[in-house]
């Protein structure tokens, strides 16, 4: 359920290490998803996230709608190959970063997930559900359905 929920989400609070003691959170726009959940982000070269990152890769995702959140911890790492930005560019990015795949101001993020965990109250039933699981429950003397997805953990 946990990869499901992380493909509703294109923009996240990427959270980084500013010092050994604070932490940094910023918005980034995902451009890049892979199967194994790793994610790929986009940014300029000289700001205080890479250097925040190359001096420790601890790192954070969070992920938030009205009704869902997801929380994810792992490694970003940066890759400034060239091919890596130029798989990874579209034109739209423009918008965020004004250079492009020609210019090495730019370079790309790796974010490995380590574990996650999640709240997803979509799951839950509605009310009738949950007095139909009660009465099962009554009849049978067996608590199991009333149990719900609502939230759950993954190592990744």
């Amino acid at each position: 359920h946990l990869h499901d929920l992380m493909r509703d989400f294109d923009d996240v609070t990427l959270i980084t290490r500013r010092e050994p003691e604070l932490l940094h959170g910023r918005p980034m726009r995902i451009v890049r998803r892979e199967d194994d959940g790793s994610l790929w982000f986009l940014t300029h070269r000289e700001t205080g996230k890479v250097d925040e990152i190359r001096r420790d890769g601890r790192s954070a995702v969070v992920m938030q709608s009205k009704s869902k959140f997801v929380f994810l911890a792992g490694t970003l790492t940066v890759d400034e190959t060239k091919d890596t930005v130029e798989a990874l560019w579209n034109p739209a990015f423009r918008e965020w970063l004004p250079s492009d795949t020609t210019s090495r101001d730019v370079v790309a993020l790796s974010f490995q997930p380590h574990h996650g965990e999640y709240w997803d109250p979509q799951g839950s039933p509605t009310v009738l559900e949950w007095m139909a699981r009660g009465a099962r429950a009554l009849a049978d003397s067996s608590s199991e359905g009333t149990k719900t997805k609502q939230h759950g953990k993954a190592s990744l």
